[in-house]
């Protein structure tokens, strides 16, 4: 039986896409660099930030200290915006409401940022069991850990709970801990990478999500 819901937050649980994109153009004005798409930044933001950096500034490949200063001026601009537009993806809050079990989140977002969009879109109403951003422990997705302490709090086994997400960490941090991974089709990622990455699961709109679990426990 499924007892444990760990969400991903960017592209999972908030679109918080358009202020990523407006922080990350930000810093490429203070840069002198050319703006890229929305749609080439969004793909980037379930890698995180470090790969989004290394990928907009490939020169800095061989430069710590200068791809570090970047990476803080991304933090410093995004301190900016990060609340300006967030919104909650339709249906999540429905489906809270219905839950009886545990839930939590589990972020590659700085916790520094996780913490504060939670309480502005007032989900701090639910009683999450964890909320963890990449900093958060010692190893973040797609290592096991994050999921695993969640898991552990709960008393239950990986195979008792779901990692529910839109990134290639989500669906690598599931697979190591040997748990079911639902990728949602309205997140960041192309749903087909995900599928050929190993997510066991889609789901188009949260109101799939109780059949995906009805199946899950069915078999």
């Amino acid at each position: 039986m499924i007892k444990l819901l760990i969400f991903d937050f960017d592209g999972t649980v908030a679109d918080t896409a358009g202020d990523i994109v407006a922080a990350t153009h930000e810093l490429f004005d203070k840069y002198d660099r050319p703006h890229v798409s929305a749609e080439t930044i969004r793909d980037h933001i379930g890698l995180g930030l470090n790969h989004l950096i290394s990928d907009m500034f490939p020169e800095l490949a061989e430069d710590v200290e200068k791809a570090a200063q970047v990476s803080q001026d991304f933090i410093s601009i995004y301190e900016q915006h990060f609340l300006k537009n967030p919104k909650v993806f339709p249906g999540l809050e429905k489906l809270l409401d219905n839950w009886p079990h545990d839930i939590a989140i589990v972020s590659n977002k700085m916790e520094r940022f996780l913490h504060p969009t939670v309480k502005h879109l007032k989900l701090n109403r639910y009683n999450w069991l964890h909320i963890y951003g990449r900093d958060s422990l010692e190893e973040c997705k797609p290592h096991a850990l994050p999921l695993l302490k969640c898991c552990a709090t709960a008393g239950l086994k990986p195979q008792e709970a779901l990692m529910i997400g839109d990134g290639l960490p989500d669906v690598g941090s599931a697979l190591n801990a040997d748990m079911q991974c639902v990728a949602v089709d309205f997140g960041y990622s192309p749903t087909h990478r995900l599928v050929e990455a190993g997510a066991h699961h889609v789901i188009k709109s949260y109101d799939e999500l109780p059949q995906v679990i009805a199946k899950i426990e069915s078999t």
